[in-house]
């Protein structure tokens, strides 16, 4: 039997070109561990139930001590879980995990496993961050074996692994890093997490894609995936959630990255100092349960080439496309002769399709050189094909952030549902495009 040391694919025959990842010289020979023919299966011990006689739990949750995450987490940490946490170097994992170490050892044992540092790093770090805490662990070691025994005798209540990609099991013959032995190890550590109810936090690194390293297997094995990112002025980083098992997916968490750590920050950070000028209007997004207010800032300016030009950062290039051409159609704003330009600053990436009302507002504002007050009006509505304006979910949510900022007027669609106003906020209903561009821009 054969099999490659890039992405374990097995063969009977040996090939000099793997058929699974296209690596060159990576069959090695194993021993075929499956059933032989004619080899009868041991006898199972599990059983199957009928769906009425399972008795169900209430999933136990605790705080991280960290606001933020609790938050992208679904409302704290669950017992058995796994977390996978991926990043660029240097964003702040580690930094991130110790903390969250540090307040958890407070009432629970903790082991920190590291592949990456040795253990008086580890423990600089901690200095650093002030997170010395009695009932911390540090294991400064990359065999999976000699882990698994530090678990049997030390027996956490809380996990740490730093990182999944540096560690290696004996019983795949490959070295630290490859497909093979990261499927191992998460399946290992993973397994002995769910029967012992132990929450286990997996830092993974990010290849050139941005994506994390390894098999997708890895991430389909664990409950969450958390992605940590940072805004482009490198001011604050934001934690993402991309899958959870136990809350709702895309949660969004704010920190700032200070010699004393990460602090969690307001949502509102993403806001600047606001002015009424040109392109610039703010929109209200969902991410996940949590409602964003950020801005939009966009630049429409006579272009000096024969094909102008469209840029967009933060937010969806083919869609500033099809905005466009609504406009054009719809509404009468001829933008072939104009470079566009579009920014969302911070980290944030718009995918929220209630936003689009707002950017196009900002186009036109920007174009006609006219502004709209962004503290006197929010407009919020997805933009159909045809310029009409569709109501958006969570109303309710948006227009008590909207509450907050002290905006009092809200531009939409006519809602499903008769919905109330915050007290202070008037809501202005509009069906199209057309005649908000009207109303607006005279």
């Amino acid at each position: 039997m054969y099999r490659c040391s890039e992405c374990d694919h097995k063969s009977a025959q040996w090939y000099g070109k793997c058929p699974g990842c296209g690596e060159w010289n990576t069959f090695i020979e194993v021993a075929d561990s499956g059933l032989s023919k004619g080899k009868k299966r041991s006898k199972s011990s599990s059983k199957a139930y009928k769906i009425k006689e399972l008795k169900t739990e209430t999933e136990m949750r605790f705080s991280s001590g960290i606001s933020e995450l609790d938050s992208v987490l679904g409302g704290g940490i669950v017992s058995g879980s796994v977390v996978l946490i991926g990043g660029h170097p240097g964003i702040g994992k580690s930094t991130l995990l110790m903390q969250v170490s540090a307040s958890i050892a407070m009432k629970r044992k903790v082991l920190y496993i590291t592949a990456e540092e040795s253990a008086t790093q580890v423990k600089l770090r901690a200095q650093r961050l002030n997170c010395e805490e009695d009932d911390i662990y540090i294991l400064a070691d990359y065999s999976l074996q000699n882990i698994m025994d530090t678990l049997d005798n030390i027996k956490p209540n809380f996990v740490v692994i730093d990182s999944i990609q540096t560690l290696k099991s004996e019983n795949v013959g490959t070295v630290p890093g490859t497909i093979g032995q990261v499927r191992e190890c998460a399946s290992t550590l993973t397994e002995y997490a769910k029967s012992n109810n132990i929450p286990l936090f997996i830092v993974a690194q990010i290849n050139k894609d941005g994506n994390i390293a390894g098999p997708k297997h890895l991430e389909h094995l664990v409950d969450t995936v958390l992605y940590f990112d940072e805004s482009r002025d490198y001011s604050f980083r934001v934690l993402r959630s991309v899958k959870n098992r136990y809350g709702p997916a895309n949660e969004l968490g704010i920190f700032e990255m200070t010699s004393n750590g990460l602090i969690p920050k307001d949502e509102h950070i993403l806001v600047g100092t606001i002015k009424e000028l040109p392109g610039l209007q703010l929109v209200v997004a969902m991410e996940g349960l949590r409602s964003l207010v950020t801005e939009v800032q966009t630049l429409v300016s006579e272009t000096g080439f024969s094909m102008p030009q469209r840029m967009a950062e933060g937010f969806d290039r083919n869609r500033l496309l099809f905005l466009l051409a609504v406009l054009e159609k719809k509404a009468g704003i001829f933008f072939r002769n104009q470079d566009v330009f579009l920014n969302v600053p911070g980290a944030v990436r718009l995918s929220d399709p209630a936003v689009e009302l707002g950017v196009c507002v900002s186009l036109v504002s920007s174009f006609r050189n006219m502004s709209v007050n962004p503290l006197d009006y929010v407009f919020l509505g997805e933009v159909g094909l045809t310029g009409e304006i569709r109501s958006v979910p969570f109303l309710d949510k948006r227009l008590v952030e909207i509450k907050r900022l002290g905006i009092k007027n809200v531009v939409l669609a006519k809602p499903v549902k008769k919905i109330k106003a915050p007290a202070g906020v008037k809501l202005e209903y509009y069906t199209s495009v057309s005649e908000v561009v009207r109303k607006f821009f005279r």
